[in-house]
């Protein structure tokens, strides 16, 4: 930057330094404003469909925006700086199905969404016991793989984990 000697001598560098300074704030803490302007908040309650009591830790998630968050111990969700405008919220926690609604979100606002959950057995793949440390899926073992069925334990008198394998795979 060249300076004449007026400037030099006057102290206008440091005066246009400052200013500079205070525009880049400006539109800093402005910028933000507009930003938070844009944006609303998401809470509600997360229940267990059968019986209506809070369920805690269950995902919030808003679709396609990475954002999201866990009900707390009383089943309550807050998500903040939620674009305005339509969203799809999904909430989903372990032994429960998914469940999806969609809200309007109106900038500077809190839009209420409440969920009932129900229970969802999970389809779980067998457990396969090796001797060696690790686990393995029965298709990733080169092995014969031998299976006792929950009828034979049923059936037999087992005393403990050495009874139950003793001659009993099939």
């Amino acid at each position: 930057m060249i300076l004449s000697k007026f400037e030099k001598s006057t102290g206008r560098v440091a005066i246009r330094s400052l200013m500079g300074l205070a525009v880049a704030f400006g539109m800093l803490v402005f910028g933000n404003a507009e930003v938070a302007a844009q944006t609303g908040t998401l809470t509600g309650v997360v229940r267990n469909a059968v019986g209506a009591q809070p369920l805690a830790g269950a995902q919030v998630s808003i679709d396609g925006t990475g954002m999201g968050g866990l009900s707390n111990n009383v089943g309550r969700f807050l998500v903040l700086s939620v674009p305005a405008g339509q969203v799809t919220v999904t909430v989903q926690s372990i032994g429960y199905g998914s469940v999806s609604q969609t809200v309007t979100v109106v900038a500077g606002e809190t839009a209420t969404l409440d969920f009932l959950l129900r229970s969802q057995a999970l389809s779980l793949e067998g457990v396969v016991v090796t001797g060696t440390a690790g686990s393995a899926r029965r298709r990733e073992i080169g092995n014969q793989i031998s299976t006792v069925t929950s009828r034979e334990i049923e059936l037999a008198a087992i005393t403990n984990v050495s009874d139950l394998l003793q001659g009993r795979s099939t």
